[in-house]
């Protein structure tokens, strides 16, 4: 036959890449490298399957657990600033699921590119949905749904002034609650109308009885001189034991209304005694507001309890009582003598 002859080593079907071996050899690397990468990118950005929960991220700073419980200082919960002590004030967060995913800052430019590329969730983040909250840093996330809460305010600073605080008594109708109490009672001769004085006697053991013996009492009956009950060799304030009580009551039956007043001095002598309480017992007769502010121009430590003996209604406004009562956080009370007929 006729024709061109054909080249050594050249197929007679024609030439061209797909019968190139250098060609086919290239292009199968190339593939090979292209297969390479795309298991190293899906590996980087597939979520951990053996983990439960999402490890910590460097850039997220606030505490994503179930319950945030931190609190402030001072009893209040507080929140609003970034960082550790940041408070969501009992705020209960939903758990975070292992498909949860949390993308903080990176240093590779890399990997923010291919977080942008990728389709975004179309679950929400559980805590996204909560105001302020930063997705990518975690900053103020917690602080940011911080509220006030809790309570600062107490009951009761020193003895006796608070609720609960002591052992409680009664005294012609003012009540008391401490640890310690002195009773100042007026004995001079007005005392004996309406047998007064009978009556006060008689309350006074009313008011000790309940007292347990952790109670610490003393008793003084005054006119011109001050009278102290002594009880188990002391003039000072006893613990109210039921012995101790008993002389108290023994005592009591030789005291006689008679004589002037001097209210002051009795009134110094029982708060020398540091008694936490005072029940002051008196008609008044002779009392000015001069002794009074002379006796509370300073503070005194100690609440004092008025009860006033007189015929009749009390009088409106202001008396030495009241005003003595009011400086030391006690209370005044009016008691009308000419009830008590045969008491």
């Amino acid at each position: 036959m006729s024709g061109v002859p054909t080249a050594p080593g050249r197929s007679s079907f024609g030439s061209g890449p797909l019968t190139d071996w250098r060609s086919l050899a290239v292009s199968a690397l190339v593939h090979s490298l292209l297969v390479v990468l795309s298991g190293l990118v899906v590996m980087s950005v597939a979520p951990p399957a053996a983990e439960e929960e999402i490890r910590p991220v460097i850039g997220l700073r606030g505490d994503v657990s179930d319950l945030d419980t931190r609190a402030g200082p001072i009893g209040r919960i507080s929140g609003g600033s970034p960082g550790e002590d940041g408070g969501a004030g009992n705020v209960q967060l939903p758990r975070v699921s292992k498909d949860t995913q949390f993308l903080a800052p990176s240093a590779d430019p890399g990997e923010m590119i291919l977080a942008d590329a990728l389709p975004a969730s179309s679950t929400a983040s559980p805590v996204s949905n909560f105001a302020g909250a930063e997705a990518a840093s975690g900053l103020g996330l917690i602080p940011g749904l911080g509220s006030g809460g809790g309570g600062g305010t107490g009951v009761g600073t020193g003895p006796a002034q608070g609720p609960g605080l002591g052992y409680g008594t009664t005294f012609f109708g003012t009540e008391a609650r401490a640890r310690s109490f002195a009773f100042v009672i007026d004995r001079s001769g007005s005392m004996a109308f309406q047998d007064a004085l009978t009556v006060a006697k008689n309350e006074l053991m009313r008011s000790l009885r309940p007292l347990p013996p952790e109670a610490r009492v003393a008793v003084i009956f005054y006119n011109q001189v001050p009278k102290r009950i002594v009880v188990s060799g002391s003039e000072n304030l006893v613990p109210a034991t039921e012995s101790n009580k008993a002389q108290i009551e023994t005592q009591l039956e030789r005291l006689l209304p008679e004589g002037g007043t001097d209210h002051m001095e009795a009134l110094r002598i029982a708060l020398a005694m540091k008694p936490e309480v005072i029940f002051f017992l008196t008609d008044a007769d002779l009392m000015t507001y001069s002794d009074v502010n002379k006796l509370v121009q300073d503070d005194l430590g100690v609440r004092i309890q008025t009860i006033h003996f007189s015929p009749g209604r009390a009088l409106p406004g202001q008396s030495p009582l009241k005003r003595l009562a009011a400086a030391t956080g006690g209370a005044y009370r009016h008691i009308d003598v000419n009830e008590f007929g045969g008491k």
